[in-house]
């Protein structure tokens, strides 16, 4: 995994192999951490980002079920 602090749905989607959708779905299931908020000062708009470690305990986690 590259060493990007935050990373979008989307690029989580990708790394994991799945569809962005999917991460939605996982997020609402209480599978998956839960997004963080990372608006710009005075913006109105939401930019939504997944932690780096988060994800990793994320994979952390499902490589071990499987194992």
């Amino acid at each position: 995994m590259s060493e990007k602090a935050l990373y979008t749905p989307a690029e989580a989607a990708e790394l994991l192999g799945v569809n962005k959708r999917t991460i939605y779905r996982m997020i609402a299931a209480g599978e998956f951490p839960r997004l963080v908020d990372v608006r710009r000062r005075g913006s109105q708009r939401s930019r939504t980002r997944i932690r780096r470690e988060d994800l990793q305990r994320h994979i952390d986690r499902a490589t071990r079920s499987v194992a």
